[in-house]
C-alpha cells in the first residue's frame, strides 16, 4: 500500500510540473496551442453589473436610460487572490458611457505619473483590458489596453472627458474626473444638489495659473485669477474675485470656462461646464426629466 501512494504522488509531482500542447507535439512553453483559444463571452444590457468570478469577454450594449456600471470583484478576498486573471470589456452601446468600478478600497492602476482610480470611465466603441496584480497594497488592477476603433475621431483617450452628471445625488472625492495630471469634482454636498463648487486637484506637487470665468442669468460675469502651489491631496476650490465661494447655481444656468496651466510639467487644460436645470412649468423654458451639469475637459498639449 504504501508503494502504491508514493507512486501517485510521483505521478501528481511529474504531472504538475509537464508541459501541455494542443493539436501540437511542439510544446514550447507550459501551455502551447496551435489554434484558436475560446473565453466566455457575455453581453450586458442592464445598467449595473457585478462582474463574475467566470467572466472573461464581457460587451455592455446600453440598453437604458443611463449610463452602465460594472464592477469588478474583489482581487483580495477570504478565499484567495487572483493575480494575473484579465476581463476584456467592450462598451458597444451607440450613446451611452461605461463607468468600470473596482470594489471596496481597491484601484486601477495607470503607470506613469497617473494617479490610481477607483473608477474609469469607457466611451462608446472603445474597450479595454483589465488584468488583476499581485500588490499587496490597494492598487489591485492593472489596466493593460485602452483602445480607440478606427473609424472614431483620432483623439486620444486621455486628451478629453465629455460626460453629463444627473443631479440628483451628491457627488463625492472618488466620483471625481480625473485626465492627465488634473482631477477635477463637482462637490455639491452642501444646501441644493443643485447648487455646487467646481474643486480641483494637481499631481506631483505643481504650480499652476488658474483663470475662470463664469456667467449666468441670474449673474454678471465673474472673473477668478490666481497661481496657486499645490500639494499632495489638496482640493482648490474656485473662488469669485478670489475670495468668496464661487458656486455655480442651477437657478442661474451657470456657464463655466476655466484655464489651468501647469508650470513644472508645461501643461494646459480647460474645463468648460454648464449646469441644467430648468424647471418644469417656468415660463418660456423646456423642462429636463433631470437637471444636469455637463462637464467637457481637455488637455490642450
Amino acid at each position: 500500500m504504501k508503494k502504491l501512494v508514493l507512486l501517485a504522488l510521483s505521478i501528481t509531482s511529474v504531472y504538475t510540473q509537464a508541459q501541455i500542447g494542443v493539436n501540437t507535439a511542439d510544446v514550447t512553453s507550459t501551455l502551447t496551442v496551435n489554434g484558436s483559444f475560446s473565453g466566455k463571452y457575455v453581453e450586458v444590457n442592464t445598467s449595473t453589473y457585478q462582474i463574475k468570478q467566470d467572466d472573461y469577454n464581457i460587451a455592455y450594449t446600453g440598453g437604458n436610460e443611463e449610463k452602465g456600471t460594472f464592477i469588478l470583484p474583489t482581487v483580495k478576498n477570504e478565499d484567495a487572490t487572483f493575480p494575473g486573471r484579465i476581463y476584456y470589456i467592450k462598451n458597444l452601446s451607440s450613446d451611452k458611457d461605461l463607468q468600470i468600478k473596482t470594489s471596496g478600497s481597491e484601484l486601477i492602476r495607470f503607470g506613469g505619473s497617473l494617479e490610481a482610480k477607483k473608477t474609469i470611465n469607457l466611451f462608446p466603441g472603445r474597450y479595454v483590458a483589465l488584468i488583476a496584480n499581485n500588490s499587496t497594497g490597494n492598487a489591485t488592477w492593472d489596466l493593460n489596453i485602452l483602445a480607440i476603433e478606427e473609424k472614431l475621431p483620432e483623439i486620444k483617450i486621455t486628451e478629453y472627458l465629455k460626460i453629463s452628471l444627473p443631479l440628483d445625488k451628491v457627488y463625492l472625492q472618488e466620483d471625481a474626473l480625473q485626465i492627465g495630471n488634473l482631477t477635477v469634482w463637482f462637490d455639491n454636498s452642501v444646501g441644493a444638489l443643485t447648487n455646487g463648487q467646481l474643486k480641483c486637484k494637481i499631481a506631483n506637487n505643481n504650480w499652476a495659473a488658474i483663470w475662470s470665468d463664469r456667467i449666468g442669468t441670474g449673474n454678471t460675469t465673474t472673473t477668478f485669477k490666481s497661481l496657486h502651489s499645490f500639494y499632495d491631496d489638496e482640493w482648490l476650490t474656485i473662488k469669485s474675485g478670489g475670495t468668496g465661494l464661487y458656486t455655480l447655481q442651477g437657478a442661474n444656468l451657470d456657464f463655466l470656462i476655466t484655464n489651468i496651466a501647469l508650470y513644472k510639467t508645461a501643461e494646459l487644460y480647460r474645463i468648460t461646464a454648464f449646469i441644467n436645470t430648468f424647471q418644469s412649468g417656468a415660463a418660456g423654458k423646456p423642462s429636463l426629466v433631470t437637471p444636469m451639469i455637463t462637464f467637457f475637459i481637455e488637455k490642450v498639449n
